[in-house]
Parts: structure tokens; sequence; C-alpha cells
């Protein structure tokens, strides 16, 4: 989506980078790493979805869907997390790290990765749920009346039921998971990284979905090449302060 005009008139008048965030939400992680792979400063906007925060009056008129995260540069607001992956890159092409290549088909290859990993969301929520959230779910009941995606309150719903998720639904996000990640092995093992000679977007969109299969009990760490593959990208600065420093918060 983009770029769009909120119904909060007020974050139009804020100057710098400003993002609205929450530690464990994967779509923040990747922003938040390449704000810090791009040495940018920028002001941080925590919003608690563990308590809601997101349907709170302010924010609640800045992100359409409740959704985060929300970047505002110099008055301007971008959604979707992937939008905004390219959105800081045009911005400031010099800063920190070059994170698209140079080439045309590299740049077309770093698009078609960030949209496979777009296309992986709805499983990573299906399991993040079941074996992240489970145990918190009455935290989450207000979330079916008070959500906008109807789609999504749905699928509250169904978690928060006595039955629970369906098995089906289940073993589809596994299945589905499985596949990219046998995608991503026959891949790396004949590359260091998705695109190019060095870290891409592409490699910070998909690292954080891959990190999320870590908190699974399922066995998807049976990867060489994706393991050596996230080990480097685990072993940057930007990976602890933008991931790893965050875990812990609420």
């Amino acid at each position: 989506m983009g770029q769009i005009t909120p119904q909060n008139r007020s974050v139009l008048s804020l100057v710098g980078l400003h993002l609205y965030h929450y530690g464990f939400s994967n779509c923040s992680q990747r922003v938040r790493m390449t704000l810090e792979e791009k040495e940018l400063d920028w002001t941080s906007h925590y919003i608690n979805l563990g308590n809601s925060e997101n349907f709170g009056p302010d924010y609640d008129g800045i992100h359409p869907d409740n959704l985060v995260p929300t970047l505002v540069h110099d008055g301007k607001v971008i959604i979707n997390s992937n939008d905004i992956l390219q959105y800081i890159e045009d911005a400031f092409p010099n800063s920190g790290a070059t994170l698209i290549p140079a080439s045309p088909d590299e740049i077309t290859a770093v698009r078609e990765w960030i949209d496979r990993s777009d296309a992986l969301q709805d499983s990573l929520r299906v399991l993040t749920f079941e074996y992240v959230f489970k145990p918190h779910r009455a935290r989450l009941a207000g979330m079916v009346e008070t959500h906008k995606n109807h789609e999504l309150g749905k699928f509250y719903a169904d978690f928060l039921s006595d039955k629970g998720l369906d098995a089906e639904l289940l073993s589809s996000a596994a299945d589905d998971i499985q596949r990219m990640l046998e995608a991503l092995e026959n891949h790396l093992a004949a590359n260091d990284w998705l695109v190019g000679k060095t870290p891409s977007l592409a490699d910070i969109s998909f690292v954080v979905n891959v990190h999320r299969t870590r908190k699974f009990p399922e066995n998807f760490q049976s990867f060489p090449a994706v393991n050596a593959w996230y080990g480097r990208l685990a072993a940057r600065p930007s990976f602890r302060s933008a991931i790893l420093d965050y875990e812990g918060a609420g």
C-alpha cells in the first residue's frame, strides 16, 4: 500500500524518522534492521500489541488496519513493512549499507524475494499464535471485536474458540514454511546471499521469518545452507540491536 494519508493528522507535522513498532512483530523487526543497517537516527514510538495499544485513540487514526509498523518521515506516512524497506533505501541511498544492488536484473530479484517473504506472513501468523501466543490467549480476547480487518477478526475468533485453530490449517502452514525453507536451501547452497555479493533488502526481509521459525517446535532447522546464512546475518550488529534486544519487550 505504501504512502497513505492518515486520519490522525498530527503525525503529518513530525520531523525526521519516526517508527511505530512492536518488539516481537517480524514486520517491525525487518524495518528496524534496515534502519540500523542504514545507520539512520530514528525516534521510537512503541506500540504494545499485547496491551492492545494499536487500538488506542492515537494509533487508531494512524494505521487504517491497526497494524505495525508505520514509518513517518518528515510528515510522510508509509505502511506495509516491505514498502517501508524500499522507501528507506530510496530516501537514503548514500547512508550506511547499500541494500539494493545496481543491476536491473538484481533489483528485480530483490523484489521477487521480498514478495516471497511477504507471502509467508499468513503461515507464520498461524504457527506464531499456536505455539507462541496460545498460553496468553486471554489477553487477546478483545481483538475479535475491535479489529477492523474482518479476515483477521475471524482468525482471532477461531484461535480463541474452544476448538482452537483447525488442524488442517496448522498442517498447511507448516507445509508452506517447509517448502519455502527448501527453496531457500537450494538457492543458498550456491550463494552467500539471496541476491548479489552483499546483504540486501531481500535478506533482511527473509531473515526475520527464518528467525521466527526458531520459535516453533517443528523441525525447521535441518537446512545447513539456510543456517549458515542465518548465522551470518545474526552476527551483524543490526540483528542484535533491531531484533534480539527487543525480544524481551512487552
